[in-house]
């Protein structure tokens, strides 16, 4: 577990244990130190306790008729299933809390239910029902002023659109984000954006235009073993292609050791055989 998670639990440890020492304390209070424990492990893939937590919170805040409350917990447990690829138990849930949501006046739980929705369907490969709710959640972002997930969006379009074989609509669309992702200072979601578009270059039979598109692509890490890791695994798809070797397998690899790099800092690069 990174740094972070550990510090935010035990945060949260301090504060079930001043509800320990509370004669007053509500199931309800224990209920929110729960959903607040379910978020952290499902960031930390400790899908079990998240699973736990969250359900558990669900069913007091269920009770309480805390139903904004109730539907935030349905969402980790809906997330852990995503993560899990168990895309059909999300699906109903997401249902539910696309459901729920249309009737609240919470645009923000709104934009996440269409979203979760999204990636529900994306994993069932219901691609047109995932672009549906790609574009109401797009719409309730863009209400909220929050534009990293409005370009959030537009990536999984974007990977959607591949996907389903509409290339050069799905290469447009990637061509637009790495510039994008950096102008708002993200610049590993740049360089994941950018594998991502050269990946559908080669795909698409244009592996000519490759070499350029990961000349470009940089990382950036606070902490030094993490970015000597992420050099390492670049240097590795740079070689590739500088020796017309290189396969969207190979930077598929890259891309996944580097999304997953922060969570998992003691992972070794292994080059794909």
């Amino acid at each position: 577990m990174t740094g972070k998670f550990a510090g935010a639990e035990a945060a949260l440890e301090r504060s079930a244990a001043a509800l320990d020492e509370a004669p007053l304390a509500t199931d309800w209070e224990y209920a929110c130190v729960g959903l607040a424990r379910g978020v952290i492990y499902s960031n930390s893939e400790r899908y079990d306790e998240a699973i736990g937590e969250a359900a558990a919170a669900a069913a007091v805040f269920r009770e309480a008729g805390d139903m904004t409350r109730y539907l935030k917990a349905q969402m980790v447990v809906a997330n852990v299933d995503i993560y899990r690829n168990r895309y059909a138990d999300a699906t109903i849930i997401a249902q539910e809390i696309v459901a729920a949501a249309r009737h609240s006046d919470d645009v923000l739980l709104l934009a996440q239910a269409h979203h979760t929705a999204a990636l529900c369907y994306s994993g069932l490969n219901e691609c047109d029902t995932a672009l549906d709710h790609y574009a109401e959640a797009a719409t309730r972002w863009d209400e909220l002023g929050l534009t990293t997930e409005c370009v959030r969006v537009e990536w999984a379009v974007a990977a959607l659109l591949v996907r389903q074989g509409h290339m050069a609509a799905g290469i447009e669309q990637l061509a637009l984000l790495p510039g994008r992702f950096a102008a708002l200072g993200m610049i590993n979601d740049a360089a994941l954006a950018s594998l991502d578009l050269a990946e559908a270059l080669i795909l698409a039979g244009r592996a000519s235009d490759v070499p350029l598109i990961l000349s470009g692509v940089i990382v950036t890490f606070s902490n030094e073993g993490l970015m000597r890791s992420a050099n390492l695994a670049l240097a590795y798809l740079r070689e590739a292609a500088g020796s017309n070797d290189v396969s969207a397998d190979k930077i598929r690899h890259v891309r996944d050791y580097l999304a997953a790099l922060p969570t998992h800092p003691g992972q070794r690069f292994e080059p794909l055989r």
